[in-house]
């Protein structure tokens, strides 16, 4: 089997869902605001070579993370055709069990297999400090490391490979608890009116928080995630409260600036719609 090599952070079955008529999408990039605003295509966005490969010591690389992430994302794109046709329509989709822990599965999943996630928990800085951390203590409990291992050490070549080897084992790793707290939310699907749209983020998963309030099994506490340009996923409150929810425009706004201000970049299938929230998250 060939390893796959181009990795991306949020699955070209969801992107493809936010496509204009041409199958193209139209993005704007934060941290590149002197391009503008521009359209690509779901193979070419939010996407990175590798990320999900492990490089082992020994100098093998197991992908075995991505073909995890690739199974999950067909299974998902089958779920998703079924609740988007239903929730548009008014109807609350009737999941089964295993479908309802799949949905739970894929949005903890989404959350935090994106970069913006782990610099966020971990800047490049405090990961040299723990390593040089590990390092001393090594020093300390063993022996001296020679002049050549040191200069190994500290490369940035080596830093840089080791942040990614922590951050594929630890997404190889699953939170039961995590899972457990997401099961106890009540599942609620939002909608747009069909001329509203919702946006795709490079980091598409939302946790809107009361000040003061942030713990993720705080009922108050909402998990956004938009699976189509019109209905998004949302995990709130207890599990007895479920039904669809019809978002103003106004909410629907406020949404896409959450997400362009959470996110690198962000795209959707119409161009107006972009320009006008890039116009926002410049000034982030």
């Amino acid at each position: 089997m060939n390893e796959p090599k181009r990795h991306h952070s949020v699955p070209e079955m969801l992107q493809r869902r936010f496509t204009d008529e041409r199958g193209m999408l139209w993005f704007f990039d934060n941290d590149r605001p002197d391009r503008g605003v521009r359209d690509t295509s779901p193979n070419s966005l939010f996407v990175r070579g590798g990320q999900y490969t492990l490089k082992n010591s020994d100098g093998t690389r197991d992908w075995s993370l991505e073909t995890r992430y690739s199974k999950l994302e067909g299974f998902m794109n089958l779920l998703i055709e079924k609740i988007v046709p239903q929730v548009l329509s008014g109807k609350y989709p009737n999941l089964s069990p295993n479908e309802r822990d799949l949905l739970n599965l894929y949005v903890y999943e989404q959350w935090r297999r994106v970069p913006e996630l782990y610099q966020r928990m971990i800047s490049d800085d405090e990961f040299a400090a723990m390593l040089q951390e590990a390092i001393d203590q090594y020093e300390q409990k063993f022996r001296a490391l020679t002049p050549e291992e040191k200069e190994k050490f500290a490369s940035p070549a080596y830093l840089k490979a080791e942040r990614q080897r922590a951050r594929v084992l630890s997404l190889s790793r699953t939170s039961g608890t995590a899972l457990d707290v997401l099961s106890a939310k009540g599942l609620f699907f939002a909608r747009t009116a069909r001329n509203r749209s919702f946006l795709l983020g490079s980091f598409p998963v939302m946790k809107l928080t009361p000040i003061g309030r942030s713990e993720l099994s705080d009922p108050e506490v909402e998990v956004w995630f938009a699976i189509d340009p019109n209905v998004a996923i949302i995990l709130a409150s207890n599990n007895t409260l479920n039904r669809v929810l019809s978002i103003s425009a106004e909410g629907v706004r406020h949404i896409n600036r959450t997400i362009a201000k959470q996110s690198k970049m962000f795209a959707g299938r119409d161009k107006a719609l972009v320009t006008s929230i890039a116009k926002y998250s410049a000034g982030r």
